[in-house]
């Protein structure tokens, strides 16, 4: 059997396993979401807040900071809706190694998705054609996935057990360091 076979084979038996977990917790009624919701609506909002500081700063930062003033709600709305629907568990391709390129569990990793057809060319689409507040909104979803490259989790390709399995083992930068560093702007705890 020819290596990129026994892949494929893998690739769709731990796709079908995971499917069967997952339903079954669903059926259960467990939430496959991050903690809360709001850490990427919060990140993002940080972010703005940080870009609109630094153009005030210095006028000559000033390009496109009208444009992200006006669609700053759909930028964030959009780091938030990534995550869902949950019944599609999106969340499953929010993951790379960066030293392989490769996604959780043979998924297409955090940055296919980013350039799937639905993500950064569908940002391109909507802005060349005027649809802004959709343009903005996707921006937001790639935005999120850009967020997750940032926490060791997703890059150690270590999933979230506790969204899948009844059991307390948030992780810790996640659910700790972040929410202190958005809600006291401390980067130390």
């Amino acid at each position: 059997m020819e290596q990129s076979q026994r892949k494929r084979i893998y690739a769709l038996l731990n796709k079908r396993i995971l499917t069967i977990i997952l339903l079954f917790f669903l059926a259960v009624g467990s939430a496959a979401y991050g903690y809360g919701g709001d850490e990427h609506w919060d990140i993002t909002i940080k972010a703005r807040t940080n870009y609109r500081n630094w153009v005030l700063a210095d006028p000559d930062n000033r390009v496109g900071a009208s444009a992200v003033a006006i669609n700053q709600d759909d930028v964030a709305s959009g780091s938030v809706d990534e995550d869902y629907p949950t019944s599609q568990a999106p969340w499953l391709e929010h993951y790379m190694d960066p030293d392989t390129g490769e996604g959780l569990w043979g998924n297409n990793s955090a940055y296919d998705r980013a350039m799937d057809a639905d993500h950064w060319p569908q940002v391109l689409s909507y802005y060349e054609n005027g649809n802004y507040t959709d343009a903005y909104h996707t921006l937001g979803r790639v935005i999120h996935l850009v967020q997750d490259m940032g926490v060791p989790a997703h890059v150690l390709l270590d999933p979230h057990w506790h969204l899948i399995w009844p059991i307390e083992d948030p992780d810790w930068y996640e659910h700790t360091y972040i929410h202190t560093y958005i809600h006291t702007g401390s980067p130390f705890i």
